[in-house]
């Protein structure tokens, strides 16, 4: 018999990325693409095996390698498979005018909100490509340092990524409010209990709490020496930052009080001879005072207040006069005991 085979053999072709997902003739890709083909011919049969499968890895910024096959069946009849165009890209975006690392003072409690120039990125085949940043320009970044990354990709999932740092500080001292110089007078020998307030704040830095991060030496409460103080505060933030101030407390001791008393009594009692009997138990408690003699000049006072008494009821020292003047006596009794 003589057979006649008018028939082509045929030839499927099957293009596949290295993820096993089909491939479409002539799309861009950033995996490796194989291209197999299945030769048959019902008739007189193939005459060579059916072509190897084609790779395509190679990245390229244009057309990559048009693969196709070519076969003959043994009568000599010929087809070609469909062409499959390979284009892999498997370079990643080119980014610059990245920033760099940023240090920026902190503006509120909560943080700093720091803005800059976002970064560009080029791509061979997509061209400009807008990178994203996170957390982007323009967000509030909270005290203390933030890596900042930033990335582009192209169409085909290729990424470029850098990164830089925000670093917020505060180096900002808390504000430490004082009271004005203090004066007292002495409510016993070893001086006077003096009680104060002192406030600290921060402009961007709340305290954790003013009484537990402010110090003064002495304490407010503390029984203060006759004469005058020093008082030292201290504070600092919660982020070292610190601040000092100071004031001073003066106590008056019995001597000065007992000076006051003097001249007070020399100014208001303006009649010479109650003038004259009032001074002279002054004049006993001062040297008793200057001998350490406390007993003796506590009794000393005590007769002046009593003759005080004495010339107000009998209407020779006005009330007014009188109460001034026994007020700065018993200011100097409380000094003396």
């Amino acid at each position: 018999d003589i057979r006649i085979d008018t028939t082509a053999p045929t030839v499927a072709t099957t293009a596949t990325t290295e993820d096993g997902q089909p491939y479409i003739s002539g799309s861009w890709t950033n995996q490796t693409v194989t291209v197999t083909f299945t030769c048959d011919d019902a008739e007189s049969g193939v005459a060579a095996p059916c072509p190897a499968p084609g790779v395509g890895q190679e990245s390229t910024e244009s057309d990559g390698p048009s693969v196709d096959a070519h076969v003959s069946n043994l009568a000599g009849l010929m087809t070609t498979s469909d062409t499959i165009l390979v284009r892999v890209d498997t370079d990643a975006p080119t980014m610059t005018a990245i920033p760099d690392d940023m240090i920026v003072e902190l503006t509120s409690a909560t943080g700093s909100v720091v803005n800059w120039v976002a970064p560009t990125a080029i791509d061979a085949i997509a061209g400009d490509i807008q990178p994203v940043c996170t957390p982007d320009s323009g967000a509030l970044f909270p005290l203390g340092t933030t890596i900042v990354t930033c990335t582009a990709s192209d169409q085909v999932g290729n990424v470029a990524t850098a990164t830089f740092s925000v670093t917020v500080r505060d180096t900002v001292p808390p504000v430490l409010i004082v009271p004005p110089a203090l004066t007292t007078t002495a409510d016993s020998p070893s001086g006077a209990v003096v009680t104060y307030d002192v406030t600290a704040s921060d402009d961007v830095a709340t305290l954790a709490s003013a009484s537990v991060d402010t110090t003064c030496t002495p304490s407010s409460g503390s029984r203060f020496p006759v004469g005058t103080t020093i008082v030292e505060c201290w504070t600092a933030d919660a982020s070292g930052n610190q601040a000092t101030a100071s004031f001073t407390v003066t106590v008056i001791g019995a001597t000065e009080l007992m000076s006051n008393l003097r001249a007070e009594t020399r100014a208001l009692v303006t009649n010479r001879t109650i003038q004259r009997s009032l001074m002279k138990p002054l004049d006993r408690a001062d040297a008793a005072l200057q001998s350490e003699n406390m007993l003796r000049a506590f009794v000393s006072i005590i007769h002046y207040h009593l003759l005080i008494d004495m010339y107000q009821r009998s209407g020779r020292i006005s009330p007014e006069v009188a109460h001034h003047l026994q007020d700065d006596a018993r200011r100097v009794l409380d000094a003396l005991l």
